[in-house]
């Protein structure tokens, strides 16, 4: 069979996925070829983690049905959104959580099961200077993580946040083999010349729960790879540092760390308990107190503006906190409910108008004192779903 693959809007853990799947193609025999238009199925991975890569993922998949292209709708908005999707689509679906199955129920002709492929999966560094790069490449759709190698650790998230609705399409907990994490170091960091490397997943510091590991030994093996690795912790639950206080405090005295992004959500108690995440304000400020004492000031954040109950009082609380610590870059996303998710069923929910305001008051105090911020639906995050969808 002809097929052709594309991912959109995806993450670099998402990209694993659709490695996976190319490969898969592959091993069992299909075509792939090099535009929609030649497929007879076209396997399309959607995002829908908020609302504006949900629509962009909507309006790819119109028009690929306008091109006249057979469409299977994978990835994470079958399980996320499943009556905004079945409004715009009434094909073929292919659910993460069941692809063992679904693929060769919707493909054919499996030799090779997705369970016998490798996991472990990386990316190249794009350039070491972001900026000098755009310059040089203005069509380009590069980000700070490009700056680094780039290593997917995990799949899946056992937390059970209330807001999450990421977690309705994960597949079971997943970490993958340390053997094939530190050889796609060591092939990395010899090949590249690059030292530093963006760990990612969709809970990173729940590495090896699953196979009696932690995070912590996943952390000091890769570095004996090579004395000279930093880690760039990507999507760091700030339970994970609190977990683990006292390694953290070790390694951040040995160099591990060049730069953490570390999502707070909120920095109000209350809207903390509602979202159901397993921290406090006084546990962040024993974090930055943290950092601070190693000097560490690269960390970024994200904060969720709107979440039910949040009142005009916690979003300043958040706001006057991110201030205070002033992270490297900050990303406001406004509060996406749908019905599948705990937070949908909470009281007190927040009228759009007030979380578009809300974002636009960060904003602005923010980029005052000189904080890069950015917020979905923002300048930024068009011009990045224009240049995916080309």
């Amino acid at each position: 069979m002809k097929v052709y693959v594309k991912g959109l809007n995806t993450c670099t853990t998402r990209r694993q996925s659709v490695a996976q799947y190319v490969e898969y193609m592959r091993r069992n025999g299909h075509e792939l070829v090099a535009t929609p238009e030649e497929a007879e199925k076209t396997l399309v991975w959607t995002c829908a983690f908020r609302r504006d890569v949900r629509d962009s993922s909507l309006a790819e998949i119109a028009k690929l049905k306008e091109r006249g292209c057979n469409v299977v709708v994978g990835g994470c908005l079958p399980d996320i959104d499943p009556e905004t999707l079945a409004a715009h689509h009434d094909g073929d679906i292919l659910r993460w959580k069941d692809d063992v199955v679904g693929l060769p129920e919707l493909f054919g002709g499996e030799t090779v099961s997705l369970n016998d492929l490798r996991e472990a999966y990386g990316e190249d560094f794009v350039c070491e200077d972001i900026e000098s790069y755009k310059n040089e490449h203005p069509e380009a759709n590069v980000q700070f993580y490009d700056s680094f190698n780039k290593l997917v650790i995990s799949e899946g998230c056992p937390l059970k946040c209330s807001y999450c609705s990421e977690r309705l399409m994960f597949p079971p907990f997943k970490s993958f083999a340390i053997e094939d994490l530190v050889e796609e170091v060591e092939e990395r960091a010899k090949r590249t010349g690059i030292y530093k490397f963006a760990l990612l997943a969709d809970s990173l510091g729940d590495y090896g729960r699953d196979v009696g590991l932690t995070f912590i030994d996943l952390l000091r093996r890769l570095r004996e790879v090579d004395s000279r690795i930093q880690f760039v912790l990507f999507n760091l639950n700030p339970y994970h540092i609190l977990e683990y206080f006292d390694e953290f405090d070790e390694l951040m005295e040995e160099g591990y760390f060049f730069h953490i992004n570390m999502p707070m959500q909120s920095a109000s108690n209350k809207v903390l308990e509602l979202m159901k995440r397993p921290y406090t304000v006084e546990g962040l400020e024993r974090i930055f107190a943290l950092f601070d004492k190693y000097g560490f000031d690269n960390f970024d954040t994200h904060i969720i503006v709107g979440f039910p109950g949040e009142e005009e009082e916690d979003f300043l609380m958040t706001k006057e906190f991110i201030l205070k610590h002033k992270p490297n870059h900050v990303l406001l996303s406004g509060c996406m409910l749908n019905s599948n998710i705990p937070a949908d069923s909470l009281p007190d929910k927040v009228d759009r108008e007030v979380i578009i305001d809300r974002i636009q008051q960060g904003e602005m105090a923010f980029k005052d004192i000189g904080l890069f911020c950015n917020s979905d639906g923002g300048a930024l995050m068009k011009d990045r779903f224009a240049s995916r969808m080309k």
